[in-house]
Protein backbone atom coordinates (compact mmCIF):
# COMPACT_ATOMS: atom_id res chain seq x y z
CA UNK A 1 0.00 0.00 0.00
CA UNK A 2 1.83 3.64 -1.39
CA UNK A 3 1.53 5.95 1.49
CA UNK A 4 -1.11 8.08 0.28
CA UNK A 5 -3.52 5.13 0.19
CA UNK A 6 -2.16 4.10 3.84
CA UNK A 7 -3.17 7.57 4.82
CA UNK A 8 -6.37 7.91 3.08
CA UNK A 9 -7.35 4.69 5.35
CA UNK A 10 -6.33 5.79 8.40
CA UNK A 11 -8.27 9.30 7.51
CA UNK A 12 -11.69 6.61 6.96
CA UNK A 13 -10.80 4.81 10.17
CA UNK A 14 -10.56 7.87 12.13
CA UNK A 15 -14.41 9.16 10.58
CA UNK A 16 -15.30 5.47 11.30
CA UNK A 17 -14.44 6.22 15.24
CA UNK A 18 -17.33 7.12 17.45
CA UNK A 19 -17.51 9.83 19.95
CA UNK A 20 -17.68 8.81 23.00
CA UNK A 21 -20.22 10.16 25.10
CA UNK A 22 -20.90 9.80 28.88
CA UNK A 23 -23.82 8.40 30.86
CA UNK A 24 -25.15 11.72 31.58
CA UNK A 25 -24.76 12.97 27.91
CA UNK A 26 -25.93 10.06 26.90
CA UNK A 27 -28.87 10.43 28.86
CA UNK A 28 -29.35 13.90 28.06
CA UNK A 29 -29.75 13.39 24.14
CA UNK A 30 -32.22 10.47 24.91
CA UNK A 31 -34.34 12.79 25.62
CA UNK A 32 -33.41 15.63 23.23
CA UNK A 33 -31.98 13.96 20.25
CA UNK A 34 -32.53 10.11 20.40
CA UNK A 35 -30.72 9.36 17.38
CA UNK A 36 -27.53 10.89 18.75
CA UNK A 37 -27.55 8.33 21.32
CA UNK A 38 -29.02 5.23 19.86
CA UNK A 39 -26.44 5.56 17.12
CA UNK A 40 -23.66 5.67 19.54
CA UNK A 41 -25.13 2.70 21.71
CA UNK A 42 -25.36 0.32 18.28
CA UNK A 43 -21.47 1.06 18.02
CA UNK A 44 -20.77 0.78 21.76
CA UNK A 45 -23.23 -1.06 23.87
CA UNK A 46 -24.08 -0.27 27.22
CA UNK A 47 -26.40 -2.16 29.33
CA UNK A 48 -25.11 -2.31 32.60
CA UNK A 49 -26.22 2.04 33.48
CA UNK A 50 -29.92 0.75 32.52
CA UNK A 51 -30.21 -2.80 33.99
CA UNK A 52 -28.78 -0.56 37.40
CA UNK A 53 -31.95 1.84 36.84
CA UNK A 54 -34.14 -0.74 36.31
CA UNK A 55 -33.15 -2.91 39.44
CA UNK A 56 -32.78 -0.11 41.75
CA UNK A 57 -34.49 2.72 40.15
CA UNK A 58 -38.22 1.42 40.10
CA UNK A 59 -37.76 -0.20 43.99
CA UNK A 60 -36.56 3.01 45.14
CA UNK A 61 -40.02 4.72 43.38
CA UNK A 62 -42.11 2.09 45.29
CA UNK A 63 -40.93 3.31 48.60
CA UNK A 64 -42.56 6.73 49.40
CA UNK A 65 -45.49 5.03 48.18
CA UNK A 66 -45.67 2.23 49.88
CA UNK A 67 -48.47 2.81 52.23
CA UNK A 68 -50.95 3.85 49.34
CA UNK A 69 -49.64 0.90 47.49
CA UNK A 70 -50.57 -1.47 50.52
CA UNK A 71 -54.30 -0.31 51.13
CA UNK A 72 -54.44 -0.49 47.25
CA UNK A 73 -53.24 -4.04 46.84
CA UNK A 74 -55.17 -5.02 49.63
CA UNK A 75 -58.46 -3.45 48.68
CA UNK A 76 -58.47 -5.20 45.57
CA UNK A 77 -58.05 -8.59 46.99
CA UNK A 78 -61.15 -7.96 48.92
CA UNK A 79 -63.07 -6.31 46.01
CA UNK A 80 -62.79 -9.40 43.89
CA UNK A 81 -62.83 -12.12 46.72
CA UNK A 82 -66.48 -10.54 47.73
CA UNK A 83 -67.46 -10.53 43.97
CA UNK A 84 -66.74 -13.91 44.10
CA UNK A 85 -68.83 -14.14 47.19
CA UNK A 86 -66.01 -15.35 49.18
CA UNK A 87 -66.11 -14.18 52.99
CA UNK A 88 -63.91 -12.04 53.82
CA UNK A 89 -63.52 -12.63 57.57
CA UNK A 90 -62.74 -16.54 56.59
CA UNK A 91 -59.03 -15.54 55.36
CA UNK A 92 -56.74 -16.55 57.01
CA UNK A 93 -54.32 -14.71 59.14
CA UNK A 94 -51.71 -12.82 57.09
CA UNK A 95 -53.38 -13.42 53.90
CA UNK A 96 -53.46 -9.61 52.64
CA UNK A 97 -50.17 -9.32 53.76
CA UNK A 98 -48.65 -12.09 52.01
CA UNK A 99 -50.34 -11.03 49.18
CA UNK A 100 -49.02 -7.45 49.26
CA UNK A 101 -45.43 -8.55 49.47
CA UNK A 102 -46.43 -10.52 46.16
CA UNK A 103 -47.60 -7.60 44.75
CA UNK A 104 -44.41 -5.22 45.82
CA UNK A 105 -41.76 -8.54 44.25
CA UNK A 106 -43.82 -8.58 41.25
CA UNK A 107 -43.73 -4.64 40.80
CA UNK A 108 -39.92 -4.59 41.20
CA UNK A 109 -38.94 -6.95 39.15
CA UNK A 110 -41.59 -7.00 36.04
CA UNK A 111 -39.67 -3.80 34.65
CA UNK A 112 -36.66 -5.88 34.04
CA UNK A 113 -38.51 -8.96 32.99
CA UNK A 114 -40.61 -7.02 30.62
CA UNK A 115 -36.90 -5.28 29.09
CA UNK A 116 -35.48 -8.78 28.47
CA UNK A 117 -39.08 -10.32 26.80
CA UNK A 118 -38.78 -7.64 24.78
CA UNK A 119 -35.52 -6.95 23.24
CA UNK A 120 -35.76 -10.89 22.68
CA UNK A 121 -38.53 -10.67 20.87
CA UNK A 122 -37.76 -7.72 18.62
CA UNK A 123 -34.04 -8.96 18.14
CA UNK A 124 -35.46 -12.62 17.03
CA UNK A 125 -37.95 -11.00 14.45
CA UNK A 126 -35.31 -8.58 13.45
CA UNK A 127 -32.92 -11.55 12.62
CA UNK A 128 -35.62 -13.05 10.92
CA UNK A 129 -36.38 -10.14 8.98
CA UNK A 130 -33.00 -9.69 7.48
CA UNK A 131 -30.89 -7.71 10.42
CA UNK A 132 -27.66 -8.18 11.01
CA UNK A 133 -27.76 -6.89 14.94
CA UNK A 134 -26.68 -8.77 18.22
CA UNK A 135 -28.45 -9.56 21.21
CA UNK A 136 -26.54 -6.95 23.35
CA UNK A 137 -27.46 -4.22 21.32
CA UNK A 138 -30.71 -4.33 20.73
CA UNK A 139 -30.46 -5.36 25.17
CA UNK A 140 -29.16 -1.74 24.92
CA UNK A 141 -30.93 0.24 22.82
CA UNK A 142 -33.96 -1.49 24.80
CA UNK A 143 -32.87 -0.84 27.79
CA UNK A 144 -32.34 2.61 27.46
CA UNK A 145 -35.20 3.32 26.03
CA UNK A 146 -37.06 2.10 29.28
CA UNK A 147 -35.73 4.57 30.77
CA UNK A 148 -38.50 7.03 29.16
CA UNK A 149 -40.76 4.44 31.22
CA UNK A 150 -38.57 4.90 34.13
CA UNK A 151 -39.61 8.77 33.67
CA UNK A 152 -42.97 8.35 33.49
CA UNK A 153 -43.28 6.48 36.67
CA UNK A 154 -41.05 8.69 38.41
CA UNK A 155 -44.29 11.49 37.46
CA UNK A 156 -46.96 9.18 38.22
CA UNK A 157 -45.07 8.99 41.91
CA UNK A 158 -45.46 12.23 42.53
CA UNK A 159 -49.08 12.72 41.35
CA UNK A 160 -50.30 9.29 43.53
CA UNK A 161 -48.05 11.31 46.55
CA UNK A 162 -50.56 14.14 45.73
CA UNK A 163 -53.43 12.62 44.90
CA UNK A 164 -53.40 9.59 47.50
CA UNK A 165 -54.40 7.22 44.39
CA UNK A 166 -51.98 4.65 43.17
CA UNK A 167 -53.67 4.30 40.06
CA UNK A 168 -52.42 7.14 37.97
CA UNK A 169 -53.04 7.55 34.56
CA UNK A 170 -51.16 9.06 31.86
CA UNK A 171 -52.73 8.01 28.76
CA UNK A 172 -57.15 8.76 27.56
CA UNK A 173 -57.96 6.66 29.67
CA UNK A 174 -58.15 9.12 32.33
CA UNK A 175 -61.28 10.13 30.56
CA UNK A 176 -63.02 7.58 31.28
CA UNK A 177 -64.78 7.02 34.51
CA UNK A 178 -63.60 4.43 37.24
CA UNK A 179 -66.50 2.07 36.61
CA UNK A 180 -65.03 1.47 33.36
CA UNK A 181 -62.03 -0.02 34.43
CA UNK A 182 -61.66 -3.79 33.24
CA UNK A 183 -63.73 -2.81 29.90
CA UNK A 184 -61.89 -3.13 26.56
CA UNK A 185 -62.25 0.37 25.82
CA UNK A 186 -60.38 1.15 29.02
CA UNK A 187 -57.65 -1.52 28.29
CA UNK A 188 -57.16 0.06 24.82
CA UNK A 189 -56.77 3.62 25.92
CA UNK A 190 -54.64 2.79 28.98
CA UNK A 191 -52.38 1.18 26.54
CA UNK A 192 -51.97 4.35 24.37
CA UNK A 193 -49.96 5.78 27.23
CA UNK A 194 -47.44 8.73 26.46
CA UNK A 195 -44.06 7.34 27.89
CA UNK A 196 -44.77 3.98 26.05
CA UNK A 197 -45.64 5.56 23.05
CA UNK A 198 -42.58 7.36 23.91
CA UNK A 199 -40.44 4.38 24.53
CA UNK A 200 -41.46 2.40 21.59
CA UNK A 201 -40.48 5.80 19.00
CA UNK A 202 -36.93 5.20 20.54
CA UNK A 203 -36.57 1.60 20.22
CA UNK A 204 -37.64 1.49 16.78
CA UNK A 205 -34.98 4.15 16.18
CA UNK A 206 -32.21 2.13 18.13
CA UNK A 207 -33.17 -0.99 16.44
CA UNK A 208 -33.01 0.51 12.59
CA UNK A 209 -29.35 1.44 13.72
CA UNK A 210 -28.28 -1.66 15.54
CA UNK A 211 -30.11 -3.82 12.56
CA UNK A 212 -29.48 -1.80 10.00
CA UNK A 213 -32.51 -1.40 8.72
CA UNK A 214 -35.03 1.44 7.71
CA UNK A 215 -36.96 3.16 10.66
CA UNK A 216 -40.31 2.34 8.76
CA UNK A 217 -39.07 -1.74 9.11
CA UNK A 218 -37.97 -1.47 12.72
CA UNK A 219 -41.29 0.58 13.70
CA UNK A 220 -43.11 -1.93 11.72
CA UNK A 221 -41.42 -4.76 14.49
CA UNK A 222 -41.70 -2.45 17.31
CA UNK A 223 -44.82 -1.28 17.19
CA UNK A 224 -46.11 -4.52 15.95
CA UNK A 225 -45.27 -6.43 18.50
CA UNK A 226 -46.94 -4.25 20.46
CA UNK A 227 -49.71 -3.98 19.10
CA UNK A 228 -50.17 -7.61 19.28
CA UNK A 229 -49.95 -7.60 23.23
CA UNK A 230 -52.20 -4.98 22.69
CA UNK A 231 -55.18 -6.52 20.77
CA UNK A 232 -54.34 -9.85 23.38
CA UNK A 233 -55.47 -7.93 26.08
CA UNK A 234 -58.17 -6.53 24.26
CA UNK A 235 -59.57 -9.77 23.49
CA UNK A 236 -58.89 -11.00 27.07
CA UNK A 237 -60.89 -8.17 28.40
CA UNK A 238 -64.07 -8.81 26.14
CA UNK A 239 -64.39 -12.00 27.08
CA UNK A 240 -64.56 -11.34 30.74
Amino acid sequence: MSESENNEAMLIQEEKQVVELSWWERLKYLLLEPSKTMEYLSEQPKVLWPMLVLLFGFPLLILPRIDIFRDFTQEAIMTQMAAQGNDINNLPAGTLEIAFRFAVGTAVVMPFIAMFVKSVVVHIISRITGGKGKFKTVLSVVGYGYLINFLGEGIRTVITMITKNYVVYTSPAVLLPDAAQGTALHTLLSALDVFSIWYLAIVTIGLSYVHQMSRKKAGAIVFGSWLLVVMFSVGSALMK
